[in-house]
């Protein structure tokens, strides 16, 4: 589409080559996902991506973590991985701690009512601070080192 973009900027005044709107299908018959992180760059112009849907279902997903404002997307799926493992994230977190929270007061509760059940109180506090650990700090660090979308525009190599 980038390619395509340039070429008509070489034939047609840059007015006309900007008003020219692509279309891109997504031919298919049954469902498919692609998880790669996907961004579209500014250069590709208009453009509209479409897909099928049938009985209110679409068949193609696609994970785009950034869509230029002329792009659009017709009977295609966003699965947005990125924001959905944030938030999953986030709710782990906040649940690992409240967790803990509550066995750390059964713990001191139990050492005055019932003093055996105390230690298995404080495994169940170091379990959830253990988890809430992995939701946190860990998950972030994780996503940080991984590898960055994948962009749909101009070649990475190309000389300006």
């Amino acid at each position: 589409m980038w390619q395509n973009r340039q070429s008509l900027y070489e034939i047609l005044p840059r007015e006309e080559a900007e008003n020219v709107q692509s279309h891109l299908p997504g031919p298919a018959k049954r469902s498919f996902a692609i998880a790669e992180q996907l961004a579209i760059d500014e250069g590709v112009g208009k453009l509209i991506i479409k897909g099928h849907t049938e009985e209110g279902a679409g068949y193609a997903w696609f994970n785009f973590v950034r869509i230029p404002r002329h792009v659009a997307l017709q009977d295609i799926g966003n699965l947005n991985t990125d924001n959905a493992e944030e938030q999953s994230s986030t709710n782990g977190f906040m649940g690992s701690v409240l967790v803990g929270m509550g066995f750390g007061l059964g713990r001191m509760a139990s050492t005055a009512v019932f003093p055996p059940a105390a230690p298995y109180f404080a495994a169940g506090f170091m379990a959830s601070w253990t988890s809430a650990m992995k939701h946190g700090p860990v998950d972030h660090i994780r996503r940080e080192l991984r590898s960055g979308p994948r962009i749909l525009g101009p070649p990475v190599n190309l000389a300006n």
